[in-house]
């Protein structure tokens, strides 16, 4: 016997399995799909932008409010997702945060607006189901890294808000500190800056 297949036995089946999958990976039928699919990431497709075999609904079920958890969250929402296509599935819902035109965010600073703030992984929705998912903002969420005092400055005012499917797919705008309904997103990138 071969040392790799020495350690494969001593992993276990688990390993030998997955083995497997990588020889069979490795066909030119799935070289060919692998080569089909790379335009979607070549064309700059979102952050968390998994291909699916089903459609999913966004709703809010309960609007920004302030939060009742004493666990430091001072605003909390409640998404309804909703599996609407053919096929089962999962999905995951996140979160961003941009910060309001005032807030002196430092120049160093480069990660790019908007923010993401959370996400979370629904459960195997089969078609027609629904799952509920809530976000929560705390303050250190709403702060932003003071270069100069080196520490978290809360930052005050109104902050838009975005729930996507991924970082180029934003269903649900809103925003926090202004008790303005969250709406379906019309799909502009306008609604962003």
């Amino acid at each position: 016997r071969s040392l790799g297949e020495a350690a494969r036995d001593a992993a276990g089946p688990g390993a030998r399995r997955s083995a497997a999958v990588h020889r069979l990976w490795t066909l030119p039928v799935f070289r060919r799909r692998e080569r089909r699919l790379a335009h979607l990431f070549r064309e700059g497709r979102g952050v968390s932008n998994g291909l699916s075999y089903t459609i999913f609904e966004y709703s809010v079920a309960k609007d920004w409010a302030p939060s009742s958890d004493v666990a430091g969250s001072l605003w909390e929402i409640v998404i309804a997702i909703r599996n609407a296509g053919l096929s089962p599935g999962v999905e995951v819902p996140q979160l961003y945060l941009k910060f309001p035109p005032e807030a002196a965010v430092p120049e160093e600073d480069e990660a790019p607006e908007p923010r993401l703030r959370g996400f979370q992984k629904t459960p195997r929705l089969n078609p027609g189901e629904v799952s509920y998912v809530t976000f929560s903002l705390g303050a250190r969420d709403l702060s932003i890294w003071d270069s100069t005092s080196h520490k978290w400055r809360q930052v005050h005012g109104v902050f838009k808000t975005f729930v996507a499917a991924s970082s180029r797919s934003f269903r649900l705008c809103g925003s926090v500190g202004d008790g303005a309904a969250t709406l379906p997103c019309s799909g502009t990138e306008d609604e962003r800056s």
